[in-house]
């Protein structure tokens, strides 16, 4: 194809959909990006798995490592169709979670409200408590097992007095309790795993900005997003220090916008909303 006609067809592409199996390895799309001379955040990978597949697994592996902007994950059945074809509509449906402590439980009302009235949930994405409720509903795909999950995720008390720290240098808590409830609730499961496309945000302290989680390690994302600067201790990755998203985006709209075209759905919980009479 000659570099006109390439041109010519560049123009003309707004977004490119490329299915591929769950058993595909070594997947390069470098070489789509350089034949067809495009932005990498134009290219969409759906991964389509098996109706006996519980939950997605090696991603990584089918892009040798290096994963792209766009990966969605489905099965053989008519609601995920249907979510691909939002998604190439531009009429995806998005749901954020705010951070907010206890009164984050909320979500799951949220979750269940928009299950029972059909609303669908294309992309989700969630500070501190909100990531985690955030990640369950990615995982599960439904409001039942998300909150059967989240029973047994938060019976366990994240900071009880043994865990106190003797001298207080960096929190008041070890962190020992809550990271041992990470690791046993969420086995450290990949993000890009995710039935659903997530992410959460933390706040980077070592750059003064918002890191953004949507790839890696769900411990180390959700740990990070629910690090309370003085309660628990921050979480170092890559020598960066991470702390709550809350410090500097409690509500990430922003940033779930520039992922996806559609309609928004917020909940937040961090602030009291009063009416006057």
């Amino acid at each position: 194809m000659t570099h006109h006609k390439v041109k010519e067809l560049n123009q003309c592409i707004d977004h490119i959909f490329v299915f591929l199996s769950e058993n595909t390895k070594d997947y390069c799309f470098n070489d789509l990006i350089w034949s067809l001379n495009i932005k990498s955040d134009r290219l969409h990978f759906i991964i389509c798995h098996s109706k006996h597949c519980k939950i997605p697994s090696d991603t990584s592996k089918i892009f040798n490592g290096n994963l792209p902007e766009n990966v969605y994950h489905i099965q053989n059945c008519a609601t995920d169709f249907a979510r691909i074809e939002r998604i190439i509509n531009g009429k995806s449906v998005g749901l954020v979670l705010s951070g907010g402590g206890c009164k984050g439980l909320a979500h799951l009302g949220i979750l269940k409200a928009l299950e029972e009235y059909q609303i669908p949930i294309d992309r989700i994405c969630g500070t501190s408590i909100g990531a985690i409720v955030a990640f369950l509903w990615s995982y599960h795909r439904n409001s039942t097992n998300a909150i059967n999950h989240a029973r047994l995720f938060f019976m366990n008390n994240p900071t009880p007095w043994w865990d106190l720290s003797i001298i207080p240098i960096y929190s008041l808590f070890k962190g020992k309790k809550i990271d041992s409830i990470f690791k046993s609730q969420l086995s450290d499961h990949q993000i890009e795993d995710l039935w659903i496309p997530f992410f959460c945000n933390s706040t980077n302290l070592s750059k003064l900005e918002v890191k953004i989680h949507d790839r890696g390690s769900s411990v180390i994302a959700l740990r990070a997003s629910l690090a309370i600067p003085g309660i628990f201790p921050p979480v170092v990755d890559d020598d960066n220090i991470l702390v709550d998203g809350g410090v500097l985006n409690n509500l990430p709209v922003d940033l779930i916008s520039r992922k996806m075209k559609g309609n928004i759905i917020a909940s937040r919980v961090d602030k009291s909303i009063t009416t006057k009479r």
